[in-house]
């Protein structure tokens, strides 16, 4: 027996992964995730569901207001308790006797229409209002998943320049423990400033490790927010060594007054405000009369060899004269909505002209505490650059150089954390003002 194994499939397999893996990597500006994540993250994506739903919802209120055409048919038999009657008539036992069956056909078609019916138009105005909100909960959604994936972005550019600096340190650390050997060798340095230098290294490449680390599962995070699968290799266009963004402080007035035009969550609000005015409209025209026609038209008889047309129509007037309380019961839980709604909008409102002053004193300090961090790294590379110069020429040990060292690595990673700090307080100020997704 001759086994024969098919290698096509496996090759193929095995040719999709190598290509996944040697694909070219995603490149993505800051701007760019923003507007990914707001078209593709699962909040905005659920969004705009919710808002095709609001949709449907306002068509089924439209249809109370849409004619109602209906075709019948019917063929069948019943039998009569002539007790059930009620009247005495001509050769019926009002004992009670059964009689039948009596067959009946019938064919029929009936249409009712409301020509005026002020509740039902309410109830389609408050959907209406209700698919305005829903498209604005939507772009809400996205303007909050963008601001999220900003965050994301700007934690893994902070990882990336975490690598750098800690790949800084591990070099100069190797420098220096080189010079530390080369000393040993010819006689004018001591062991132990050698023994000093390898743990200073071998600490320098643990943080090193763990800064990679933290630069790869940025990246998963980044992703994931971005609504793509992990496996998606991700680069990053924007650095934060690059420096400052030149952009200016706006003022607070005109930043105010901004982002109360362009927040989407405060068109939420008032969306919200005025679906609940209309609700309680909708409620109140329940007490009108409603007017409506209906008619029929079929042909019935006891078999279909004696069929004859009968048919019906007429105008039919509603007027609720009491209802149990139930519209002056609806009108309280729909005033108490609407207030509730006013409420919210100006409390929205109010949290908006914070958020503007916050992110615009968040981004003032930001652009101080990037200064004071870069004259802080100026001075210790000043003071490594001194204490190596006395380590070399022998007239002092390597303690000092490995204080300067760790000075250095402080002032590095205070100064991404800094540059970190003020790309966010960019992002804080650009979801207050309501455009994180024209971020560039």
């Amino acid at each position: 027996m001759t086994i024969r194994i098919h290698w096509l499939p496996v090759v193929a397999v095995a040719t999709a992964v190598a290509g996944a893996q040697n694909a070219a990597p995603q490149v993505l500006t800051l701007g760019d995730a923003t507007r990914l994540a707001a078209a593709n993250s699962a909040p905005s994506v659920a969004a705009r569901y919710r808002a095709d739903f609001a949709r449907g919802r306002a068509l089924e209120s439209r249809s109370a207001l849409l004619p109602r055409v209906t075709a019948s048919y019917s063929d069948g038999k019943r039998t009569f308790n002539t007790a059930s009657f009620g009247l005495p008539l001509p050769g019926i036992d009002p004992t009670g006797k059964i009689i039948g069956p009596v067959r009946t056909v019938d064919v029929r078609g009936r249409v009712v229409a409301n020509l005026l019916d002020a509740a039902s138009y309410g109830r389609l105005l408050v959907a209406r209002a209700s698919v305005d909100a829903a498209d604005l909960e939507a772009t809400n959604a996205a303007q909050m998943s963008g601001a999220a994936a900003a965050a994301v972005y700007v934690r893994a550019m902070r990882a990336d320049a975490q690598v750098r600096a800690r790949a800084a340190d591990s070099a100069l650390a190797r420098e220096l423990l080189g010079i530390a050997q080369r000393q040993l060798e010819v006689g004018v340095g001591v062991a132990l400033d050698v023994t000093r230098a390898r743990a200073q290294l071998a600490g320098i490449r643990s943080q090193l490790i763990g800064a990679r680390s933290e630069r790869d599962r940025s990246r998963l995070e980044l992703a994931r927010v971005l609504g793509l699968d992990g496996s998606t290799r991700l680069s990053l266009r924007d650095s934060l060594p690059a420096g400052a963004p030149a952009d200016s402080i706006p003022g607070e007035a005109a930043a105010i007054a901004l982002a109360q035009g362009r927040r989407s969550d405060v068109g939420v609000a008032a969306a919200a405000t005025e679906t609940a005015r209309r609700g309680l409209w909708a409620v109140r025209a329940e007490r009108l009369p409603s007017i409506g026609v209906f008619g029929d038209d079929g042909l019935t008889s006891n078999g279909y060899a004696n069929l004859l047309g009968t048919y019906s129509y007429g105008l039919q007037v509603t007027l609720p004269l009491f209802e149990g309380f139930r519209i002056q019961s609806h009108t309280r839980q729909a005033e108490a909505l609407l207030h509730e709604a006013q409420a919210r909008q100006h409390d929205v409102e109010r949290q908006v002209a914070t958020d503007v002053r916050s992110a615009v004193i968040e981004l003032a300090s930001s652009r101080e505490q990037v200064g004071a961090a870069q004259e802080r790294l100026t001075l210790g590379e000043q003071e490594l650059s001194q204490a190596r110069e006395r380590f070399r020429a022998g007239v002092a040990g390597n303690a000092d150089i490995i204080i300067a060292q760790l000075n250095l690595s402080q002032a590095r990673s205070q100064y991404v954390d800094a540059l970190a700090a003020l790309q966010m307080a960019r992002v804080s100020l650009a979801r207050a003002q309501g455009r994180v997704t024209e971020l560039p």
